[in-house]
């Protein structure tokens, strides 16, 4: 995007005689005014990466507690059994010779289960 200024701002730039000088006062005061808000813009950007980069070291605890919690876990073994249900009647609709029953996710037998083919 080319920037085209008006044929008496650029005799302000390249410091020509200026004929009026209401309007040049009034461009500066507008400069200066545009540098504030340029400057506070700035700092409310800063202040919101910083509190971005808190709250995302913030969830990352967060999760990191949540993963050695109990009630995590017991949540793993809850979509585990519910995902294995899934895979276990969607295998015996595709085999039904098979005998899936047999297979049980929380088997704590010492011998693994096997199927019978």
């Amino acid at each position: 995007m080319m920037l085209t200024l008006s044929p008496h701002l650029e005799s302000v730039l390249e410091n020509k005689p200026v004929h009026n000088p209401e309007a040049a006062s009034a461009y500066l005061a507008q400069l200066a005014t545009t540098n504030s808000l340029s400057k506070e813009l700035e700092s409310i950007t800063n202040q919101l990466e910083e509190k971005f980069r808190l709250s995302r070291r913030l969830l990352l605890m967060l999760s990191k507690t949540f993963t050695k919690s109990r009630k995590y876990d017991d949540l793993m073994a809850e979509c585990f059994l519910r995902e294995y249900e899934a895979f276990r009647y969607q295998a015996s609709s595709l085999h039904p010779e098979t005998e899936w029953s047999s297979l049980e996710p929380d088997s704590d037998s010492e011998q693994k289960p096997r199927l019978a083919i």
